[in-house]
């Protein structure tokens, strides 16, 4: 079984991702936990990140962000040496629970959709799911 190694927050609002620290803090959540307000040097960090056997990650990716959508995020990410070779919890946050949001979703292969705001409870039942 892979052990949770990190966990990264990627959403345009610096506010936002300081709380999302924060709940990380008081979760299940791995010691590493990072954010980016830029998906772009998210990817790029990612990227540059070498196959580890037995680690993983949970990805929160903002679907509404200016530079780089959360759907082109993924797309992106999914091809990366990194997320090929381990196992990689992709969840998408969003203020919007649109149908287009969760049908894009539904279409990447999201494990989670959560609407904003993610709470601990929710960051908790995340990974725990994952474990099973």
């Amino acid at each position: 079984m892979k052990k949770l190694d990190k966990i990264i927050f990627i959403d345009d609002d610096k506010l936002t991702l300081e709380y999302h620290k924060g709940l990380a803090s008081k979760s299940l959540a791995p010691q590493q936990v990072l954010t980016f307000e830029n998906p772009s040097k998210a990817l790029n960090e990612i990227k540059s990140w070498h196959q580890s056997e037995n680690e993983c990650a949970f990805i929160f990716v903002d679907v509404d962000m200016p530079e780089m959508s959360g759907h082109e995020f993924i797309s992106q990410i999914k091809s990366t040496k990194y997320f090929i070779d381990n196992h990689c919890n992709l969840i998408y946050l969003s203020s919007h629970d649109t149908i287009t949001n969760l049908v894009e979703a539904l279409d990447r292969k999201i494990e989670f959709f959560i609407k904003k705001p993610l709470t601990t409870e929710q960051l908790n039942d995340v990974i725990i799911a994952s474990a099973l």
